[in-house]
This record gives structure tokens, C-alpha cells and sequence, in this order.
């Protein structure tokens, strides 16, 4: 679990299989502690890890976190997610394996 966004909350934002959960666990710390670090700088990254670890969430964070943050989060581990998880996307959807002899109904 990351120490930002939840792995419940991301699957709210973007439904993901519930048989990955480990997986998507491991990318939410990676990508909060390298990426969002990153962009944000680690003073106000701290700042947010602070506020979120003690409860104490001001209306301000809260209206970052429910505006944007989360989303940006959501989208960056569902891109590693796809990536790591080697699908093939088809027209219709997401499939793991990719036959040569496979025919569109």
C-alpha cells in the first residue's frame, strides 16, 4: 500500500483486476517514492506523507488530492501496471496472450 493512495481508492478511480493486487501494490510504492517525488520535490511530498500518516488532512490537501493527485497517481501505476504485466491490447480490451491463428468474431 502506498503511502499516498490506497489500492482500494485507485480501483475506485480505475477498476483493475483483483488478481493483480500485490502487483498493483508494489507499483503504487514505486511509483509514489520515485515518480511523484519527483514532481513534487520531497519537501511537499513529505508534507503530504505527514499530513496523510497523522490524519490531520486540511481542506486544501484534501481538494489537491481529490482534484488531481490521485488521478495522476491512478494513471501513472496503471501505465506501469500494463507494462509490467505484458498485455496486448485489442479492440477489445486487454489480453495476455496474442495467437497467430487468433481471429476477430
Amino acid at each position: 500500500m502506498g503511502k499516498i493512495i490506497t489500492t482500494a481508492k485507485l480501483c475506485e478511480i480505475k477498476p483493475t483486476s483483483q488478481n493483480n493486487i500485490p502487483l498493483l501494490n508494489q507499483l503504487i510504492v514505486e511509483t509514489e517514492e520515485v515518480k511523484i517525488r519527483q514532481l513534487l520535490g520531497c519537501e511537499i511530498y513529505d508534507k503530504i506523507t505527514d499530513e496523510i500518516s497523522t490524519n490531520s488532512i486540511s481542506s486544501e490537501l484534501q481538494h489537491i488530492l481529490d482534484q488531481g493527485l490521485y488521478h495522476c497517481i491512478t494513471y501513472m501505476v496503471y501505465a506501469r501496471y500494463i507494462q509490467e504485466s505484458m498485455l496486448v491490447d485489442t479492440f477489445t480490451g486487454f489480453v495476455t496472450k496474442n495467437r497467430p491463428d487468433s481471429q476477430a468474431a
